[in-house]
């Protein structure tokens, strides 16, 4: 049942987080990581039924895509090989299609109600004015696209354009989105520029007799983009 699902428990352990911090009247940074939604495409009830899929229309696909494409990607159709926590191949029929897209939206909007819930709880604690809120993902789904299910390495938009949302009220606009580069590589010297933290370059002392010599590092604050000064802080991001 969804009150026995890790959703639940992740968004209700980071509640209890956060009422700890009011209290503590200090800086904080919560991490609140769902698994979902993921393979293997089970969710519980409601959700699992929430859509219909027979109400889903397919993907758009090309007959012979997969005869221009580099061979792996037939191979990973055509053959059992190990790749995203899978041991089968990738080719599925329409219906099992349409039914990983339904589970994925079920998994999708059980998400959005326990994010919700974090959001609520962070708004009726008076936190929410003072904390930059990012909403994030670490890559897509093929979800049929161009004959593919789940990830790999794949060079197509289903998996490279995730959320990557910022929010903080009175400093960024809100409702904007830009065309700019961003990378998730962007995430954490954005975060430290916005808390006024240095962001480490070079020589990293994790370990006082052996420190780690580093190069710079990667990525860029987004700071001036979010806030609406640029279009872009790159003109290039490696995938």
């Amino acid at each position: 049942p969804q009150e026995l699902r890790f959703n639940r428990w992740l968004a209700d352990r980071s509640i209890a987080f956060l009422e700890r911090q009011a209290d503590a009247q200090e800086p904080f940074f919560l991490w609140c990581s769902f698994p979902d939604p993921h393979h293997p495409f089970c969710p519980p009830e409601p959700w699992a039924s929430m859509y219909d899929p027979a109400s889903i229309p397919l993907p758009a696909r090309r007959a012979g895509e997969l005869d221009d494409l580099a061979p792996f990607y037939r191979e990973i159709y055509e053959s059992a090989m190990q790749l995203s926590g899978r041991r089968e191949p990738t080719r599925v029929g329409d219906e099992q299609i349409r039914e990983i897209i339904a589970r994925t939206y079920g998994m999708i909007s059980f998400i959005d109600q326990e994010v919700g819930r974090v959001l609520d709880r962070l708004e009726s604690l008076g936190l929410r004015e003072n904390t930059i809120v990012i909403f994030m993902a670490d890559h897509g789904d093929m979800m049929g696209d161009h004959w593919l299910i789940n990830k790999g390495p794949f060079h197509f938009e289903g998996l490279l354009r995730v959320p990557f949302i910022w929010s903080w009220p009175g400093h960024f606009p809100q409702g904007v989105a830009t065309s700019g580069l961003a990378s998730l590589l962007d995430f954490a010297p954005t975060l430290l520029d916005l808390c006024g933290v240095p962001i480490p370059e070079g020589e990293l002392p994790a370990f006082p007799e052996a420190p780690l010599h580093l190069p710079p590092w990667p990525g860029a604050s987004l700071a001036p983009q979010l806030r609406g000064e640029c279009q872009s802080v790159q003109d290039s991001v490696l995938v």
